[in-house]
């Protein structure tokens, strides 16, 4: 499995704790060159200087703004739909729609720069991996420890772009974030 196969997957629980815990170094390894080769795309994007993709709280903003724009999906085949359909309850009402794979892999890498944010701003958190039991929904994923709360960066941005596919959420999401987890510490 690749850095993004671990990342997207919500179902680590699945998998043997040898096969989990090497994603912890596999996300490690890969982490910082990750998020350099996405300022400095966001950067170009934006036409600003790398530079103001600092890890503050105030360059969540360029982010937010970027997101916006960098959110797309694509229908579900039928068959897909069939797959979503027989894993839930008939009850619950489920999309035939999914995020492209360029969005799921946008999910990771502003779920990485919202982690480090937070990690910049509090130098007392880190990273770590969660294997609190695997009926845990961050079983396996990596998150950032808020007091007894688990943060999982990538789970907040997945959630946030759902808010923004429905128009549901207001221009500075990711700053919000930032807010509500500093409320644990």
């Amino acid at each position: 499995m690749n850095f993004e196969d671990f990342s997207l997957n919500y179902h680590l629980s699945e998998l043997n704790l040898k096969v989990v815990k090497s994603y912890a170094k596999l996300f490690f390894a890969e982490k910082d060159e990750r998020l350099l080769n996405f300022i400095d795309n966001v950067a170009s994007d934006c036409n600003i200087n790398p530079s103001e993709l600092n890890f503050s709280e105030e360059s969540l903003e360029v982010l937010d703004r970027w997101l916006v724009n960098h959110v797309e999906c694509v229908k579900l085949t039928k068959e897909e739909y069939e797959v979503v359909r027989k894993s839930l309850p008939d009850y619950i009402d489920i999309n035939d729609w999914r995020f492209s794979d360029v969005t799921y892999s946008n999910i990771i890498n502003v779920g990485l720069y919202l982690g480090e944010v937070m990690i910049h701003k509090h130098p007392n958190l880190k990273w770590e991996q969660c294997l609190n039991g695997k009926k845990n929904i961050d079983y396996g994923q990596m998150i950032i420890r808020v007091g007894k709360i688990g943060m999982n960066p990538m789970r907040l941005v997945d959630v946030t772009c759902l808010k923004i596919v429905d128009n549901s959420k207001s221009p500075k999401r990711l700053r919000e974030i930032v807010h509500l987890w500093e409320e644990y510490l």
